[in-house]
C-alpha cells in the first residue's frame, strides 16, 4: 500500500479543483485508491491511501492530476498495513 501526500503549492482556480476532485474520483471508483482526504493540518493539501501496485503504475496515475505539473507536490510512501482496526471510518 501507499502513503501518498500531496500539497498544491499555489492559490487553485475553480477548474482546477473540478479537474483534482474528477482525478481522485475516478482512481477512488476504480479502487486504486482506498481513502482519499483533505489534509486538516495543512491548507491545500490532501492524504491518500492507494492499493499495493507496482510503483511506477501508481507514478503514472498521479502524473494524470492537473497539479502534478502545476504546482503540487506528491510524497509517495510504500507500506505494510500490519494492522487495520475494524473501526476504522471518516470523520
Amino acid at each position: 500500500m501507499y502513503l501518498v501526500d500531496i500539497r498544491i503549492n499555489k492559490t487553485t482556480n475553480n477548474e482546477e479543483l473540478q479537474n483534482h476532485r474528477a482525478w481522485f474520483n475516478k482512481h477512488f471508483q476504480s479502487k486504486d485508491f482506498l481513502i482519499v482526504g483533505p489534509s486538516k493540518t495543512f491548507e491545500r493539501a490532501g492524504i491518500i491511501i492507494a492499493k499495493d501496485m507496482p510503483r511506477e503504475q501508481l507514478k503514472q496515475i498521479i502524473a494524470e492530476d492537473v497539479f502534478y505539473t502545476n504546482g503540487g507536490e506528491y510524497s509517495i510512501n510504500q507500506f505494510t498495513a500490519r494492522l487495520v482496526n475494524s473501526d476504522i471510518n471518516k470523520e
